[in-house]
């Protein structure tokens, strides 16, 4: 992916809405089953009808880095019960 490219996604994954999404959510996993060596972040919108659909995901090597791509808007909320453990932080 071009620098160029690379921008032009990264632009993409931190708008706040897509217009059949209720609300956007970034997940920060620390080295999930689908990438054992990477702090992977997700973005996942929540549909009007409930569902979820992941959009995008970025790695990184450093935790710092990966939080770095957040929207400066988003919130940091806890965790819920239940969540996979590979979850660290859930922003909305």
């Amino acid at each position: 992916m071009s620098p160029e490219q690379w921008h032009h996604a990264l632009e993409a994954f931190q708008q706040p809405l897509n217009s059949d999404a209720g609300m956007v959510q970034y997940v920060i996993y620390d080295r999930p089953k689908d990438a054992p060596e990477h702090y992977v972040v997700r973005r996942w919108e929540v549909l009007r009808n409930g569902s979820l659909r992941d959009c995008e995901a970025f790695g990184y090597k450093r935790l710092e880095d990966a939080r770095k791509i957040i929207p400066s808007w988003a919130t940091c909320v806890n965790r819920m019960p239940g969540d996979d453990p590979a979850i660290l932080e859930v922003w909305i």
